[in-house]
């Protein structure tokens, strides 16, 4: 993931680090496995897999805050 961003209510902006272009989506779940964050998405029924050293110190934290939020 290069980045995240929060829209509005369960909107979010990603964008992955082999795409340029930035999905809109809706995130309906998000679990913290401590070492790992599962994101669920409403438009697609398959998880994304986020592992600790997959981002960067500052988007593992944003992760983590929003995990706790949704």
């Amino acid at each position: 993931m290069r980045s995240l961003a929060y829209l509005d209510q369960d909107l979010w902006s990603i964008q992955w680090h082999n795409h340029s272009k930035i999905e809109h989506v809706q995130l309906y779940r998000v679990i913290d496995h401590h070492i790992y964050i599962v994101l669920y998405f409403k438009q697609n029924r398959n998880s994304q897999i986020i592992w600790r050293d997959q981002v960067s110190l500052n988007q593992w934290k944003q992760l983590k805050v929003m995990a706790k939020l949704v």
